[in-house]
């Protein structure tokens, strides 16, 4: 019989094969589930948990599903933390969202704060049940998951989160996620709040993109950059008579701009793109241009 330190020695030598190496993920994930169903000892309940989800595999996360209700804490912890890796079906997303629902309301702070991350930022998935979930967990007794919860909501620009950041933002240290929130709501009503901060932090990144995002001077100058920078690519791309068009769109869930041409496969991020061409939108559609013939 192997100690306990051993199987979790093994577990872990199991974990490593898999974590950033996909070609070993069908191989080993069988074995960590038939540890998984031999052993009842939480330690290594956790150790094997912690590998399957670095597989980064949809299988191996909805193997572990069955154990968020595991009486041992650290093991519902271990489970809120790999569930989402490498989950991608919608059948998969629901289980997964379900199961983290649940456990956004366990006892244990750590895996409140877990589960509500994983609602909230992990996965994009908006339904009046994530948003229920998530405004549920902002009066959270547990700042860490109010905030998550907080940012969970501003990521669906749900409204409701505004009078919430608002409020966080009079107190006395609010955390990095409460600017990100801001940033998402893009309200104007915040600024200045956020102004009042950045005179104290004048280089808070987090700061400066929520301001940037809910000044609606910056917001009209960027949205100009952007039609100009779309209308500078269409525009090459009849001079050199090439195929495609051009398009802008932004994900709900995200604050960043993509730009796509239909005739290719490559996606750019449209602030990074300015800011490699300096801003300069002629330049920067040449970089386009560029990008796509190396394809």
């Amino acid at each position: 019989m192997a100690t306990r330190g051993e199987v979790i020695d093994l577990v872990r030598s199991l974990g490593d094969r898999v974590n950033g190496h996909p070609e070993h993920v069908r191989e080993v994930v069988p074995q960590l589930v038939a540890l998984l169903d031999e052993h009842h000892d939480p330690a290594v309940i956790v150790a094997i948990v912690d590998a399957l989800g670095y597989a980064w595999d949809e299988g191996a996360s909805l193997h572990v599903l069955p154990l968020a209700d595991h009486p041992d804490a650290a093991v519902r912890l271990a489970v809120a933390q790999a569930m989402p890796g490498g989950v991608e079906s919608d059948a998969a997303t629901v289980a997964v969202i379900d199961t983290l629902i649940r456990l956004s309301r366990d006892d244990n702070d750590a895996v409140r704060d877990w589960a509500t991350f994983g609602i909230g930022s992990q996965f994009s998935l908006d339904t009046s049940e994530v948003r229920e979930a998530l405004l549920d967990r902002t009066t959270d007794r547990s700042q860490d998951v109010r905030d998550e919860a907080l940012v969970g909501l501003a990521h669906r620009r749900d409204r409701r989160a505004l009078p919430l950041v608002r409020q966080q933002l009079s107190e006395d240290n609010p955390g990095p996620l409460v600017f990100e929130a801001a940033e998402y709501l893009a309200h104007p009503d915040l600024l200045d709040s956020l102004a009042g901060w950045l005179v104290d932090r004048p280089d808070d990144n987090a700061i400066l993109g929520a301001c940037r995002a809910c000044d609606p001077t910056q917001q009209l100058a960027r949205t100009e950059r952007h039609a100009a920078l779309l209308a500078a690519v269409e525009q090459l791309m009849t001079e050199q008579e090439r195929p495609g068009r051009p398009a802008l769109y932004c994900d709900r869930s995200s604050t960043d701009v993509l730009l796509t041409v239909d005739a290719s496969s490559r996606v750019w991020f449209v602030d990074s793109l300015l800011e490699r061409a300096e801003n300069d939108v002629n330049r920067a559609a040449q970089l386009i241009a560029v990008d796509i013939d190396r394809q």
